[in-house]
């Protein structure tokens, strides 16, 4: 008896780029620490919203990529400006 197999077509990677990243995830991307990032939310440097149930004291810190990545190109050309004077 023989049996076709129609062979695997590669399909198409689309690379993903999150919105949202929880504080670990933020590190690793930015390369910036832990508390420095808290400073940066806690000066409002960059946009950060928690997720919680009500009347609960603990929840998930999720950091807008967008304006993580806005402070790292605007301290970096802040950076090259100072360093050209």
């Amino acid at each position: 008896m023989e049996t076709s197999t129609t062979p695997h077509l590669p399909t198409a990677v689309i690379p993903v780029r999150a919105e949202w990243l929880r504080v670990p995830d933020a590190m690793h991307a930015s390369g910036i620490g832990r508390s420095l990032l808290y400073e940066l939310i806690r000066e409002r440097k960059i946009k950060s919203v928690c997720l919680r149930k009500r009347n609960a004291q603990r929840g998930i810190r999720l950091i807008s990529a967008d304006s993580l990545y806005a402070f790292i190109e605007s301290a970096g050309n802040g950076a090259d400006a100072a360093s050209e004077s």
